[in-house]
């Protein structure tokens, strides 16, 4: 981060893009933000609406931290083509090489699979961590030390969580193995989506029905 602040006048502006479960990974840190920042201004973006609609504060003294797992959501992809010269850009995938990489000054690769439950909030904590030294390096922050101190220490932690709730989620699930379920979800292909009904049933049957809304 000290290399990247000599590079730039100053950071006035974190803007925070992606997708659906991407973009809820990025809230924490845009939280964290929002209530510890005394002049940074911080925002999150759906991918497709920053395309649309990009803010003008993205410009030479603004960070863009977009987020994609690499496979799906070309909004995100296309996002970082979008952007103005001159801002800093960095990259959260799984995907080494992905689309969203190709135009990134910066790109960290999260984890998925390789340290238990706790791999799946791997892309959320390392963007929190960047975060962190964002503000850090522009106004500083009182509680830096705890927070390294802290990030040291939250994936055992994770995983230690998930121990304890283990019994009562096979309680939960023994108990609702006999619901029907529906899933409603978003369905992209190219430039056209459509919201997908799946109708799961208990009986076994991968998916009963699907209905196009």
């Amino acid at each position: 981060m000290e290399k990247i602040l000599k590079e730039r006048k100053s950071i006035q502006s974190v803007f925070f893009v992606g997708c659906g479960a991407s973009r809820s990974d990025l809230h924490p840190a845009y939280y964290f933000l929002n209530n510890n920042a005394q002049k940074l201004r911080a925002s999150v973006h759906t991918a497709e609406e920053f395309n649309l609609a990009m803010p003008k504060a993205v410009n030479e003294h603004a960070v863009v931290i977009c987020c994609s797992f690499g496979r799906l959501h070309p909004e995100t992809a296309k996002s970082t083509k979008a952007c103005k010269e001159g801002l800093m850009w960095f990259s959260f995938t799984h995907t080494e090489g992905s689309a969203i990489t190709e135009f990134a000054d910066e790109v960290i690769l999260f984890d998925w699979a390789n340290n238990g439950y706790a791999s799946k909030m791997d892309k959320m904590i390392k963007v929190l961590y960047l975060a962190t030294e964002i503000l850090q390096q522009t106004e500083g922050y009182e509680h830096y030390e705890k927070m390294l101190n802290a990030f040291e220490k939250i994936y055992p932690a994770i995983n230690n969580a998930v121990k304890t709730v283990r019994p009562e989620a096979k309680v939960f699930a023994e108990k609702y193995k006999e619901l029907d379920i529906f899933v409603c979800y978003e369905f992209r292909r190219n430039t056209r989506s459509s919201l997908v009904l799946l109708f799961l049933s208990h009986d076994g049957n991968a998916v009963d029905c699907i209905l196009h809304l």
